[in-house]
């Protein structure tokens, strides 16, 4: 939003259940459907190792309806995000409301995936561009850096700018640890997403991001 509004977590969350994300009756049908079929499948990929009370996943199918195309973590954690980069990003601090701030980054990611089908997920590190102009110029040197080297070719690929994004917004987050297990969640795409092909070309990404320094 150009026009600051002040809002209370709450209100933020409201939004976008009811405004940003809100489905039509047979979509919702539809959506609740693939929650039964997919139920065993949605735990064991969007639960984070660490027994953390804020990632979680879907529990019921209306959850799963009224969040999608977003685990229900995600949400809470863009909150975080905002409030840490305001303080540690420099020029972060600037930033005038953490829930305005939430709501642009999940109006971005949620367009991002619009065309997708119902399995699709937002990976996390989408929501590191609605904070990207914030940062201090120092750390976005870094980042276009690695964004112009995967659009040259020059030894990074597109899937690592995304993981170096990931690993940047969550940085600040102590009890989520940047284990393998979490990058290769939180980089998700879908539902049906195979974990271990996804975790071999997790594990090829770092290792491309680390030999490019």
């Amino acid at each position: 939003f150009k026009t600051m509004l002040a809002l209370s977590a709450s209100s933020a969350d409201d939004v976008i259940q009811n405004r940003l994300l809100k489905n039509h009756n047979e979509s919702t049908a539809g959506l609740e459907d693939v929650h039964d079929k997919q139920k065993s499948v949605m735990y064991n990929l969007v639960k984070c190792r660490e027994d953390v009370g804020d990632t979680r996943g879907f529990e019921r199918p209306g959850e799963f309806s009224v969040n999608f195309p977003f685990v229900p973590y995600q949400v809470i954690l863009m909150q975080k995000v905002v409030s840490e980069i305001r303080k540690h990003g420099n020029d972060g601090k600037h930033l005038s409301g953490a829930e305005s701030s939430m709501l642009s980054g999940c109006q971005q990611a949620a367009q991002t995936v619009q065309d997708r089908d119902e399995y699709a997920i937002s990976p996390f590190w989408m929501f590191y561009d609605p904070v990207h102009t914030f940062l201090d110029g120092s750390i976005r040197g870094v980042i276009e850096r690695a964004v112009r080297a995967a659009r040259d070719d020059e030894g990074l690929e597109r899937i690592d700018v995304n993981v170096f994004n990931l690993l940047y917004i969550i940085r600040y987050f102590g009890y989520i640890p940047a284990s393998l297990e979490n990058i290769v969640i939180m980089m998700a795409e879908e539902i049906r997403v195979d974990k271990i092909d996804e975790r071999t070309k997790i594990q090829k990404s770092l290792a491309r991001l680390i030999h490019q320094n």
